[in-house]
């Protein structure tokens, strides 16, 4: 990349990275995903072949509605990643989809872990107030038993900021979790459990529910 090229990159790359987190408005979400798009048409090799193939102009697109979208099977086979501008001085890493058996799986490619820690960082922060003051509680089977998932990065994550001595992941050992629960519901502690809906044992559905502080987020997907 020459050297003025790189300098706009980086510019505008850093001009959106303030803009997403300082959305308040329809319009200012109009506004930076636009914003994103346009960086996105020009730095990420794949989408911009994409765009030129489907004949879109993108200095033509002026609403969300007509950004084109990249069909998810090109995440199973193309690395699809926009270049940080400053590459050599950021964390990157690729994450995968779960699949299932016998399929390619997608793959994610973060440039930047930072913008990716401060995004979900946020969003929570945004909804339920700072993590330090719940205990976080993962219930992942299969997630933690595969390399490469981003649910589990984010958590661990989560659990670190959380600082609670009780905070952590959980595999197969429901009744430790039942027990654990129990208490945080005795000590009033606001607390998270994330898991999956097939991992729940049923005879401690209705109990789970009954936890007033306990802010539960079931992903609906199937195993």
């Amino acid at each position: 990349m020459c050297g003025c090229r790189r300098y706009l990159c980086i510019s505008f790359y850093m001009n959106i990275a303030g803009k997403i987190f300082a959305i308040n408005s329809d319009e200012q979400f109009e506004e930076a995903a636009l914003a994103v798009f346009r960086f996105q048409s020009s730095y990420n090799p794949v989408y911009k072949k994409y765009l030129e193939l489907l004949k879109c102009d993108s200095r033509l697109v002026t609403s969300t509605s007509q950004i084109p979208f990249l069909p998810i099977e090109f995440f199973k086979s193309h690395e699809v990643v926009t270049a940080h501008p400053q590459a050599a001085e950021v964390t990157t890493m690729t994450f995968a989809s779960s699949g299932t058996t016998g399929q390619e799986v997608s793959r994610h490619i973060v440039s930047d872990l930072s913008l990716y820690e401060k995004s979900f960082r946020s969003g929570f922060e945004l909804f339920y107030g700072p993590v330090k003051d719940y205990c976080v509680l993962a219930l992942l089977p299969s997630y933690l038993e595969r390399a490469g998932s981003s649910l589990v990065y984010m958590m661990e994550r989560l659990i670190k900021d959380s600082s609670h001595s009780q905070s952590g992941f959980y595999l197969h050992n429901h009744e430790q979790l039942f027990e654990v629960l129990n208490q945080l519901k005795k000590e009033k502690q606001k607390t998270l459990l994330l898991g999956v809906t097939y991992a729940r044992s049923e005879e401690h559905t209705s109990e789970l529910q009954s936890h007033s502080d306990l802010v539960c987020r079931l992903l609906l997907e199937k195993k």
